[in-house]
């Protein structure tokens, strides 16, 4: 991302945050005040540039977790430094050079769409509640 210069970054920057923005009223996230206080973790599939997971950052700052955690499973060496500022702690499996396409370093990279993101979640919902009645 340092490539990119900095009025370019800004741009993509505000994309993305109102991107999440529009995720978030779409997925019914609720309000983020209740986040508050909370340990949360942020989970991406890799990182090239690190445009998209900065913005969530940066908009997950605002509901003042306790704790705010990256997890990824590869990301850039030139964007390690910047993410790590911008999180309590950094985890990943792989740092790599040049890092071009996140799906190289994945047996099967499918993408999903929003209506698969919602199906997930209701089924993860459901998994949670059934866990719950046994106990």
């Amino acid at each position: 991302s340092e490539d990119i210069p900095i009025q370019e970054r800004r741009q993509l920057l505000a994309k993305e945050v109102q991107e999440l923005n529009r995720r978030r009223q779409h997925f019914d996230d609720g309000p983020i005040e209740q986040l508050r206080g909370k340990i949360l973790i942020v989970v991406d599939d890799g990182i090239a540039t690190g445009m998209t997971v900065a913005a969530a950052l940066h908009s997950l700052h605002a509901a003042r977790p306790n704790q705010l955690i990256l997890a990824i499973p590869v990301v850039d060496q030139r964007v390690i430094t910047p993410l790590k500022e911008l999180c309590d702690q950094l985890v990943t499996l792989k740092v790599v050079c040049n890092l071009h396409a996140v799906g190289e370093y994945f047996e099967n990279f499918e993408q999903l769409n929003d209506a698969d993101v919602i199906n997930l979640l209701k089924e993860a919902q459901s998994t949670l509640q059934r866990k719950a009645c046994h106990q």
